[in-house]
């Protein structure tokens, strides 16, 4: 729900959605991959391709991650991962921690701050105005991560998330 705000008539790109039911990292990047070639996008003209995912802060879901880098850097896709959940994104919003999360803590703090939270919940007109912000705080966790050696794609970076990269990214073909 949160991205499909990003699709409108005035901007210089299309967003497409890969249907699927799955949520392991493998199998999604292998739908992006029936979807790339469906759609004809092509990664080598330009086209950018785009796999999110939560790590659920998960040791053992470590393997199909990378995995599903290694799938998605062989056809352009690339990997934006949340340690533990999508919801540290929204929390970029509001604040900087590094104290890590567990997804029902993640999702907890969200309603701090937005009392209705849930995951069904349209968060995008209530944060909008603070994406800045958020993308700051996204890069301070990342650089954080880091400079301690671990991998921003897998669980032991946590908390963190790379939504900013689909976002800088669509600002820029929006200028």
């Amino acid at each position: 729900m949160y991205f499909e705000h990003f699709n409108n008539r005035n901007n210089n790109y299309v967003l497409v959605f890969a249907k699927g039911n799955t949520t392991d990292p493998v199998n999604m990047v292998k739908a992006l991959i029936n979807e790339m070639k469906t759609r004809e996008i092509n990664t080598s003209l330009g086209d950018e391709v785009f796999c999110v995912f939560d790590t659920d802060g998960i040791e053992s879901k470590n393997k199909q991650i990378k995995e599903s880098l290694t799938l998605a850097e062989e056809h352009g896709i690339q990997i934006i991962a949340s340690t533990p959940c999508f919801e540290v994104w929204i929390l970029c919003h509001y604040e900087n921690s590094t104290a890590a999360l567990t997804s029902k803590k993640a999702i907890k703090q969200v309603q701090y701050y937005l009392k209705k939270y849930d995951k069904n919940y349209d968060v995008y007109p209530e944060i909008k105005d603070k994406t800045e912000n958020a993308i700051k705080n996204a890069k301070i966790k990342e650089q954080y991560h880091l400079n301690q050696s671990r991998n921003i794609n897998l669980s032991e970076a946590n908390p963190s998330t790379q939504v900013y990269k689909i976002i800088t990214s669509l600002q820029k073909l929006s200028k």
